[in-house]
């Protein structure tokens, strides 16, 4: 006789001591036998797990079924885009060998086990295991499902400490702490475990920081609800879901160049970019059994959620072979014009990776992989000098900056970029010598897309004449402004040029322009904005439950965030502005809100000199 879904089993299990890692996204191991597939369809459960005083996740079936399975942006469509259809997740639908129909992929089980009498994670786990064998059959080796996730309701520790997620290396099972249940970061963290990935560790100061690597998914779970990402380059060279555009070499191979080029595009232009480009460029290293994988972390499309060195090339260090079970390391992230020196490679001559220039946008990155030693060295050419001047933010490692040699056609070539900015609001000054003869493009990045908070740019040719200048606070994460090298001047110009050029130009600028931008527009906004961008009023989430326009459900402002509804629109405005606490949007409302007060005040006073009212005109 069929079984309704809404039947409960009910397991009296005693307690049973276990041993557990102690990390908070942590595995155990499998037979190997029922590893999940890499390709294919996974035929999906998840199991709702209710103790005996009826504490529960947070999310209900339904949300569950969204969040996993239905929602735009969830477990099922995520894997399907980054694997470009390889590989597909469907809800069980159907009646299971035990009788019960399953119409949506997730059932709830109850057990008579209490949290608030033994809250050992352990325990829990084994009782909603056996109350779940009861009711749809044996997990592990079933036929049925090749994959099953436990929803955990709050409450419990793993070792005396909080958990978030727990899964099985190369099994089929994954257990969730509540919230994360319906994260897409977290789900896709214990399902890679399932299909043989290990953790994505980061080094940093010669340590090796534990799922330090947040440029992919099987780095640290964000629980800010980041759902738009894939894995890394090593995590993606082992899956092989982009095994045409792959390559692997040894850059030490004699007659192979001492230089060799490539171009590399991000997952999310895998079927629509450049022909020759490659997802991923394996170093192979014969006499070694660790690896090296380059990649190009390009935040767009399905990628556009990654919020580490996005737009940079990572270099990785995997200690296994492509095939086994090991973490990958991430050693360095090139920002264009920046290379990373592997020393000894093979145990042999040092390979240098080069970020030498962009294409088509910020689509193609062009690397190059050098022998150091056989490498070439070109003479330089005669160039002027150029002062690029950045006053860094509150945040100074976000920014860098570079300048490209204009092209009609080819690559951007790369002939000059920043130094790695380390300390905040503090100014930084770089000579570089532009070749003459040649136009060029100054861009500056910042990493998190807002710009230079009260920080500033300004480049000045030979002469000190300013070429360009930006001090509003407006965000922004990428600009780009020219600057043109004219003739190589003759020697007979030189007694000409400058004498002429000194006396009418430097003292008539400096003593009308400084001293009006000083101490009319610098010092009225730093001290304004950070206290009450923190504190500012309206940083409330409305208490009342919001009708999602979609579904037409009532959602808390919680939901509106985890599911990365933020810039959604409800009732003519972003939902932001109806959870700015939530969404963590506290911090642009205040500070939108006290610059455009500053301006309106510095329009009433009056703003003394052209230069300060153009470029406040202009940043309205």
């Amino acid at each position: 006789m069929m079984k309704a879904l809404s039947l409960f089993y009910l397991v009296s299990l005693s307690s049973i001591a276990a041993s557990s890692s102690t990390t908070t996204a942590s595995a155990a191991t499998g037979t190997g036998m029922h590893m999940a597939k890499n390709t294919g369809t996974l035929r999906a459960i998840a199991i709702r797990v209710i103790d005996g005083n009826g504490t529960a996740p947070i999310a209900s079936v339904e949300e569950i079924e969204e969040g996993m399975f239905e929602d735009d942006v969830c477990l099922k469509t995520q894997i399907e885009a980054c694997s470009y259809g390889k590989l597909k997740i469907e809800p069980f639908s159907g009646i299971t060998d035990t009788g019960v129909f399953v119409p949506n992929g997730v059932v709830e089980v109850v057990v008579d086990h209490q949290i608030e009498e033994d809250n050992s994670f352990t325990v829990l786990r084994e009782a909603a295991t056996a109350a779940a064998t009861a009711m749809l059959g044996e997990l592990k080796s079933s036929s049925t499902f090749d994959i099953f996730m436990f929803c955990m309701p709050p409450g419990t520790l793993k070792d005396g400490q909080g958990w978030q997620t727990f899964g099985i290396q190369n099994g089929k099972g994954s257990f969730y702490n509540d919230q994360y249940c319906t994260m897409t970061s977290a789900l896709f963290a214990r399902i890679g475990l399932n299909m043989n990935l290990a953790p994505s560790n980061a080094i940093k100061d010669g340590e090796v920081k534990l799922f330090g690597d947040k440029t992919g998914f099987m780095g640290m779970i964000d629980e800010g609800g980041i759902e738009r990402m894939c894995y890394n380059a090593a995590k993606s060279y082992q899956l092989g879901w982009y095994s045409d555009k792959t390559d692997s070499i040894d850059p030490l191979l004699d007659g192979a160049g001492a230089v060799r080029r490539f171009i590399l595009n991000g997952v999310t232009d895998y079927e629509s970019g450049n022909t020759d480009a490659l997802i991923v460029l394996r170093l192979d290293q014969s006499a070694k059994k660790a690896e090296y994988y380059l990649g190009y972390n390009r935040k767009d499309g399905i990628n556009r959620d990654t919020t580490q060195d996005f737009d940079m090339v990572n270099v990785l260090r995997k200690e296994d072979s492509t095939t086994e079970f090991g973490p990958s390391n991430k050693i360095a992230s090139l920002f264009p014009g920046q290379k990373y020196t592997i020393g000894q490679f093979n145990d042999d001559r040092d390979v240098e990776i080069r970020f030498v220039g962009l294409d088509n946008g910020l689509q193609d990155a062009i690397i190059e992989v050098v022998d150091v030693e056989n490498d070439d060295v070109a003479d330089p050419k005669p160039c002027a000098n150029y002062t690029i001047e950045i006053k860094t933010d509150k945040y100074p490692e976000d920014t860098g900056w570079y300048i490209i040699k204009e092209k009609d056609v080819g690559v951007q070539e790369i002939v000059a970029v920043s130094p790695v900015f380390t300390e905040p609001s503090t100014t930084t000054k770089s000579i570089v010598c532009l070749p003459y003869n040649t136009n060029y493009q100054f861009v500056i990045i910042d990493r998190t897309g807002d710009g230079l908070q009260f920080g500033s740019y300004r480049g000045l040719d030979p002469e000190g004449n300013e070429l360009f200048f930006y001090k509003l606070h407006k965000p922004f994460a990428r600009k780009v402004e020219p600057i043109q090298v004219g003739l190589d001047p003759a020697p007979t110009d030189s007694p000409t040029q400058l004498p002429s050029l000194q006396p009418s130009r430097i003292p008539s600028q400096s003593p009308t322009v400084a001293p009006s931008l000083s101490p009319t527009r610098a010092p009225v906004p730093p001290p304004t904005p950070f206290p009450s961008a923190v504190e500012g009023e309206g940083c409330q989430d409305k208490r009342k439950r919001l009708r999602w326009k979609k579904k037409r459900k009532m959602r808390r402002c919680k939901w509106i965030a985890s599911k990365r509804k933020c810039d959604e629109v409800y009732r003519g405005k972003k939902m932001y502005t109806h959870c700015p606490k939530a969404c963590k949007r506290c911090d642009i409302i205040s500070i939108a809100k006290m610059q455009m007060d500053c301006l309106e005040k510095e329009m009433r006073r009056g703003i003394q000199g052209e230069k300060d009212v153009y470029s406040l005109s202009k940043g309205l």
